[in-house]
């Protein structure tokens, strides 16, 4: 513990003496002894309790007066220059300082006077000596100013006859990097700079602190950092002292920082940066400027939250060139500086730290400066941006704004539904001013993920179901209603009455026996159908390879009004499964089919079928969100569709061959549903709006059959090939973000190719009891689509 502490003062410089007689000039007077420092302590912890000055320093001596010699004066002699004062406390090691009573700098001793020429010339006089520092921290450390105390660096010496003042002294100087806190009612200032003297300028007032390595200063309620002025008396006045100077600081300011009044600068700053990394926080007053000459200045706090404004009242803010601005951004804040006196901006950077959250804001305003602007920063960098933002910077006379522009271009190489995601996101963050983040992080694949093309498949799985059911209505070879009379050329058969086991076309080749058309009107069928089909995506329009699986039965009756005319009709049910490449998605539905048809037999083996069908589908859709959580979907579709088919049989020696024509239409009737999710997928939902998709096509083509005879039953062989028009080939979907109202979109799926060949092959069997059996095998390709299909059917008829 230190109680007092006083250091010597210094010696006073010696006069300069005369000239001799046969003249010359005076000799100058010596510089006066330095002050003695008042406490030097090596102790780890120190705890001042008592008043602590340290020396002042001697005053010059005069200047020796100037002889004459034969008419020629000598001059007079310079004064000498005042001696520095000495430290108050000096902490020789790293450690801590509680100084809880008042510390002073030795006071700067007074410069010569000049001597008197011969010829009544004044030669300069001498400076004024240096202040010393209140406090020297040599090592670094730890200094608590405590309530109450008062710590005042030395005031420079005065000048006389035209000299220089003496610089004041420091409040508290750490030459290595340490922490300063200053506590309520406590007062850290510079000395007074020492008065100049006539041309001679003021010495320079001195800083409040000093931290030459860097450190935390901490300045609580009513405590004043302060800076003092620089001397003035009949000469120049001298700079004012800065508050605080250094570099790689951290302040927090709950109580004063005052820059000191000066000579050209009407007020030093309170604040000089000259490197590193500079934090800044302030509650308190800040009266002058802050400059940032090296390093960065950051007006946050590191542990301070995202978002907070720096007000620095009215002290202007300069940044050097070279120097760097730091913010730090979140998705709803970031932190700013506003100060109502001028902003010079020139050669800076912007830094930009962006920190994750669930939210992105358009613009920033970074900078205020109500008493205007000169200039603009050089350049803005940024960290942590997403790659789908673009960053710049944007002024007007008063403010710095950092904008943000969603743009996924610039990732490169989108595809169409890519584009038409990031499209509507783009214009949701134009129109509305931010975006979630987890939408402004989205990567090419999450794009995809995004888009919910899943949605698109369940139509394609529908209408390759209902193909099928109306195939099977309207195919003469398998729906099952048609028979043969038993004159049939084609077997060379005779009998009493019609066969029942019957050829397809042979009905249209003769008139029926009025027996058959009483006693034969009847007949019932049952079937079954399934199938895989895939259809390859197209990379230009992003839509991913598309699978499809469907199975179903199915169960009817033809009645015959007229010989040559069946009526009909079946129910049916199944189900479907769908899913896309790349793990995009996959869904499932139960399904209800029921359908009427109509077939009319022509002279010479034409015939003339058509039919209409119902299909309801229950469908459940899973895909993964770009958060890898699973995105859920169900809705109940109806699906629509007709078929008419006309041919013309030729009968030849090898076997039957006819050529026919069919255009077929389905509609499939989405409802709009919404998707829904677990936590942070549920931001990724799609509403999807009602929609409808058909498909339309054509068929040209050629059937063929032959039958052979074996001992209690005919047997048919059964072929196909077509060509398939596709009018209608695109599958898409209409979408919009739940989370993000008016964000709608078109996603594609797989379109089918518009041409494609299709093939067939089957057997059938019949027996006399009026039963019967066929299989069939069938197939769909194109560029782009390959399906497999397969049914069987049973048919009676009475």
């Amino acid at each position: 513990m230190v109680t007092d502490g006083q250091g010597g003062r210094g010696g006073n410089g010696g006069n300069g003496g005369s000239g001799d007689i046969f003249g010359g000039n005076g000799g100058g007077g010596g510089g006066g002894g330095a002050g003695g420092d008042g406490v030097v302590s090596s102790a780890a912890a120190v705890t001042a309790t008592g008043p602590v000055t340290g020396g002042s320093g001697g005053n010059g001596g005069n200047g020796g007066e100037g002889v004459s010699f034969l008419g020629i004066g000598g001059g007079g002699g310079s004064g000498g220059s005042g001696g520095g004062g000495g430290a108050g406390f000096v902490l020789q090691q790293s450690g801590t300082l509680n100084v809880s009573a008042n510390v002073t700098g030795g006071r700067g001793g007074a410069g010569g006077n000049s001597g008197q020429g011969a010829s009544g010339g004044i030669t300069p006089g001498g400076n004024g000596g240096n202040g010393g520092a209140a406090i020297v921290l040599q090592q670094g450390g730890d200094v608590t100013i405590e309530a109450g105390a008062r710590v005042n660096g030395g005031s420079g010496g005065q000048a006389v006859n035209g000299g220089k003042g003496g610089d004041a002294g420091a409040g508290i100087v750490l030459q290595q990097r340490g922490n300063i806190e200053i506590e309520a009612d406590a007062y850290v200032g510079g000395g007074l700079g020492g008065q100049g003297d006539s041309a001679g300028k003021g010495g320079a007032g001195g800083a409040g602190i000093v931290l030459q390595q860097g450190g935390d200063i901490r300045i609580a309620a009513n405590a004043t950092v302060r800076g003092l002025g620089g001397g003035a008396d009949s000469g120049l006045a001298g700079d004012g002292g800065v508050g605080i100077i250094g570099a790689g600081l951290t302040i927090d300011n709950s109580g004063s920082i005052i820059g000191g009044a000066g000579g050209i600068q009407i007020r030093a700053n309170a604040i000089t940066f000259t490197g590193g990394d500079n934090f800044l926080a302030n509650t308190g007053t800040i009266t002058g400027g802050i400059a940032v000459q090296g390093g960065s200045f950051a007006p946050a706090l590191t542990s301070s939250a995202i978002g907070t404004a720096l007000d620095i009242g009215a002290a202007p803010l300069t940044f050097s060139s070279g120097t760097s601005y730091n913010i730090r951004v979140s998705p709803t804040a970031n932190d700013s500086v506003t100060t109502s006196g001028v902003a010079t901006l020139t050669g800076a950077t912007v830094n930009a730290a962006f920190a994750p959250g669930s939210y992105v804001t358009r613009q920033y305003t970074v900078l205020t400066a109500s008493g205007g602007r000169n200039g603009e920063f050089s350049s803005l960098a940024n960290s942590g941006l997403p790659a789908s933002f673009i960053a710049s910077l944007s002024y007007d006379p008063t403010h710095v704004f950092l904008d943000l522009a969603l743009s996924y271009t610039a990732q490169g190489g989108l595809n169409g539904n890519q584009q038409a995601v990031a499209n509507t996101l783009e214009q949701f963050f134009q129109n509305t001013g931010g975006v979630p983040l987890a939408f402004a992080t989205l990567d090419a694949r999450g794009l995809s993920q995004a888009s919910g093309e899943i949605a698109t498949t369940a139509a394609q799985a529908a209408f390759d179901a209902q193909s099928q059911f109306l195939n099977i209505l309207t195919d003469p070879f398998t729906s099952g209603p048609q028979g043969i009379e038993q004159s049939s050329p084609a077997l060379g058969y005779a009998a009493s009455r019609e066969s029942k086991a019957y050829d397809a076309f042979a009905a249209f080749a003769t008139k029926a026996s009025p027996a058959a058309n009483l006693e034969q009107r009847w007949r019932v069928f049952g079937a079954g159908y399934g199938g895989n089909a895939r259809i390859d995506g197209n990379t230009a329009t992003g839509s991913h390879d598309t699978t499809s699986r469907v199975w179903g039965l199915m169960g009817g009756a033809a009645y015959a009004v007229l010989p040559q005319t069946h009526l009909g009709f079946a129910f049916g049910g199944g189900g479907t499964s769908f899913g896309l490449s790349d793990g995009l998605g996959a869904g499932r539905s139960d399904m209800f089919q029921a359908g009427v048809f109509a077939r009319h037999g022509l002279t010479q083996g034409g015939y003339l079928s058509g039919a209409l069908a119902y299909g309801w589908h229950d469908v459940h859709t899973d895909r993964l969100a770009p958060t890898g959580e699973v995105l859920r979907g169900g809705y109940k579709a109806d699906v629509f569709s007709g078929r008419i088919e006309a041919g013309w049989r030729i009968t030849t020696q090898f076997a039957g061959v006819t050529p026919y024509a069919a255009g077929q239409a389905i509609s499939y009737r989405m409802p709009d549903y919404r998707e829904r999710g677990n936590g942070a997928a549920d931001n990724f939902a799609l509403n999807y709006a009602q929609h409808s998709v058909t498909a339309t096509r054509s068929e040209l083509g050629a059937r063929l059959d032959r039958t052979l005879l074996l001992d209690d039953a005919l047997l048919t062989l059964r072929g196909r090939l077509a060509w398939a028009h596709n009018f209608d080939p695109s599958r898409d979907a209409v979408a919009l973000f739940t989370a993000l109202p008016g964000t709608g979109f078109i996603v594609n799926g797989a379109a089918v190719a518009p041409d494609a060949a299709l093939v067939s092959a089957g057997a059938e069997i019949g027996w006399r009891n009026g039963f019967s059996f066929a299989a069939t095998f069938e197939g769909e390709f194109s560029g782009n689509i390959q399906s497999y299909a397969g049914k069987g059917s049973v048919r009676y008829r009475w």
